[in-house]
């Protein structure tokens, strides 16, 4: 099923990426406050590797909105570690030509939703280490 905005999420501050310590911060109140189990399910190290690998991933796909950014890193944890590895998911991400506005809003129209679907099973413990370049399905 493909995620849905909050008007919180809409509202999202900017934050430079080149501040990573204040991002990294800012996603895990994000999370602590949308998902406060995962927060506290990992040690703070791997946590915080875990959302720099994110945000690292994220880039790679020319997102660097901090909406978006969050968005991206909190899919990793409610659909499935490797979610933007879905081949189509994968392509809308990869496209150069769009903002990431657009390619969210692309990946939550209806008809993704079997996408999303097969997003899911991209899960486990090998998805979560992996590097951008590594995306590409």
């Amino acid at each position: 099923m493909p995620p849905k905005f909050t008007k919180k999420q809409m509202g999202a501050p900017l934050l430079k990426m080149e501040n990573r310590p204040a991002l990294i911060a800012d996603i895990e109140k994000h999370l602590q406050e949308n998902a406060p189990n995962v927060v506290k399910a990992y040690p703070r190290g791997y946590f915080y590797d875990i959302v720099n690998e994110s945000i690292e991933i994220a880039r790679y796909f020319g997102i660097d909105d901090v909406i978006y950014i969050r968005l991206f890193v909190e899919l990793r944890w409610s659909i499935a570690a490797g979610w933007f590895k879905q081949p189509q998911i994968n392509a809308v991400l990869s496209d150069k030509g769009k903002s990431a506005e657009e390619k969210f809003q692309i990946l939550t129209d209806g008809g993704y939703d079997r996408f999303w679907d097969e997003a899911e099973k991209i899960d486990g413990p090998s998805e979560w280490r992996k590097q951008p370049e590594e995306v590409r399905s």
